[in-house]
């Protein structure tokens, strides 16, 4: 049997610490106001790439959901 998990954030590079802090903050900053998983991912990483403006963004979005449709937190729940 195959295990799919539906939404996974990743990287195969070495990121600071501090970097990490203000990524996950906006995603779940976003994913907790009713955004997709994939609005949210594109909203911390669009805030990364301003903040970082020498490293590209090291995360990638993969797993077997629908991330433009998933909604894991509608608003006002």
């Amino acid at each position: 049997d195959q295990l799919l998990v539906p939404h996974v954030i990743a990287t195969e590079t070495k990121v600071r610490d501090e970097s990490i802090k203000d990524f996950v903050q906006k995603f779940y900053e976003s994913l907790l106001s009713g955004k997709t998983v994939a609005a949210s991912f594109n909203r911390a990483k669009t805030i990364y790439d301003i903040n970082n403006v020498l490293d590209a963004c090291p995360w990638i979005l993969i797993g077997s959901g629908d991330h433009e449709n998933a909604v894991l937190f509608p608003e006002g729940r």
